[in-house]
Order: structure tokens, then sequence, then C-alpha cells
């Protein structure tokens, strides 16, 4: 198991929480719900700056996936930095 991966799930409102599997390293992770992707997130490293690609499957809670790409690339930096593992409190 490498420690710059990551699963996590985020509790949402009713019985279909989001499962979020990925990997800081490859600035790569995929969203379920259900067991069925809704999401992929994909980091392009030929921009000048820092860019993701998210893909979402419609009728999906957009806001809360991309709130938490954001947190994924900041616990991604601070992980690279601090050498620590990363958490959400």
């Amino acid at each position: 198991m490498c420690i710059y991966n990551i699963k996590f799930t985020l509790d949402v409102p009713g019985p279909n929480d989001y499962e979020i599997d990925g990997s800081f390293w490859q600035h790569e992770f995929e969203f379920k719900r259900s067991g069925r992707s809704v999401a992929t997130v994909s980091k392009s490293y030929w921009d000048w700056t820092d860019s993701y690609g998210v893909n979402i499957v419609g009728g999906e809670d957009d806001v809360a996936i991309l709130t938490i790409v954001a947190l994924l690339d900041l616990m991604g930096v601070f992980y690279m930095v601090a050498g620590d593992t990363p958490s959400i409190r």
C-alpha cells in the first residue's frame, strides 16, 4: 500500500454517501456513489498553473464534489511539504 493513496467517505444527507479513492502522487481521484462512478478528477501537468479536469455525472452534487477536489489539492500540498499524513478534522 502506498502512503500517498487515500480512500474515504464523504457523508451526505441520505443513504448515498460518496466513496472517494485516489492518489496524491498521481493526482487522480474517483468519486463513487452506490458502487458506480459519478466523478473523476485528473490534474493537468502541462499548464503554467495548477489545473484539474473534473468530469461529473449529471444530477450529482457539483458543489460538494468541487469543494472536495479543492481540499484534496490542499491536503496533497501539505502532505508533500510536511511529510505528514493528511486528515480532515
